[in-house]
């Protein structure tokens, strides 16, 4: 080899070899001459890109994901040797560690956290979580009110026992950073006036059926509700017959079913107490 020549692909390192072709390069391989390298990754792009050349047709991409299934699928090849392993693992590091990677990266997720497509994804796995929290929680009270209904033999002091118990063993329950959260009255147990009779009766004056206009009759469970919220109000024109999804439906936005409610009572020409 000749002293003072350059490789001739344009890196300007030594030659160290010399091709069949003729062409001089410093290394045994064209592949790792840099600058021949990113030539041949430019033109392999223009060609993946052209839906003409035989690179970008559909033939070649399926005969080159066959070829690499099967030398993945083939135990002995290269690809499963301990030292391309360490070969991968090394050159990932050194890659990942570089600024310009580190920087790429956190534009790429900046971008992508910015996007609709994240938001929604967001949205997505929220609405699994609580539903699953949801479930969760109802499974672990409906599974304290059996142990307490076969203790009591009573659903009524079951309900009461059960409130008890979640105010002292409160299941998933955010307290003060629920919007919700009324300093935990719901804990409060009923007077023993709001007994079956009472329930009867308000029920056979709203003919057994949810008094809410709006109801779809997604449940066939009639409760009765407290208009003003307030346990200790047993006034007849305090309360009212509600189905167990309408009833769940008003622990929310609380003035507006409060006034929406009063209406109805008014409507059926009862006089509401103050």
């Amino acid at each position: 080899m000749e002293q003072n020549k350059l490789c001739d692909y344009g890196c300007g390192k030594p030659a160290l070899f010399r091709f069949k072709n003729g062409k001089l390069c410093c290394s045994s391989s064209t592949n790792s001459c840099l600058i021949k390298r990113k030539k041949n990754t430019v033109h392999m792009l223009k060609e993946w890109s052209n839906s003409n050349s035989y690179y970008g047709s559909d033939k070649w991409l399926k005969n080159n994901s066959e070829g690499i299934k099967k030398i993945w699928n083939n135990k002995n090849s290269v690809y499963h040797t301990e030292k391309y392993k360490q070969n991968q693992k090394e050159g990932t590091k050194k890659a990942v560690s570089t600024e310009e990677h580190k920087k790429i990266v956190s534009k790429n997720s900046k971008n992508y956290w910015n996007s609709l497509e994240y938001s929604k994804r967001k949205e997505l796995i929220l609405k699994i979580a609580n539903s699953q929290r949801k479930l969760e929680t109802r499974l672990k009270r409906s599974n304290t009110m059996k142990k307490l209904r076969k203790e009591t033999n009573n659903y009524n002091d079951a309900g009461k026992k059960l409130s008890l118990y979640l105010k002292e063993h409160p299941i998933n329950r955010k307290k003060d950073k629920n919007s919700n959260w009324k300093g935990g009255i719901s804990f409060n147990p009923y007077p023993d006036l709001f007994n079956n009779n009472l329930k009867n009766k308000i029920k056979n004056r709203d003919n057994n059926q949810c008094q809410n206009p709006l109801c779809v009759n997604r449940s066939k469970r009639l409760t009765i509700h407290h208009i003003d919220y307030i346990k200790e109000n047993l006034s007849e024109t305090n309360l009212i017959t509600l189905c167990n999804s309408c009833n769940v439906r008003a622990n929310s936005n609380r003035k507006h079913w409060t006034k929406f409610y009063l209406e109805i009572i008014l409507l059926k020409g009862l006089k509401c107490q103050d």
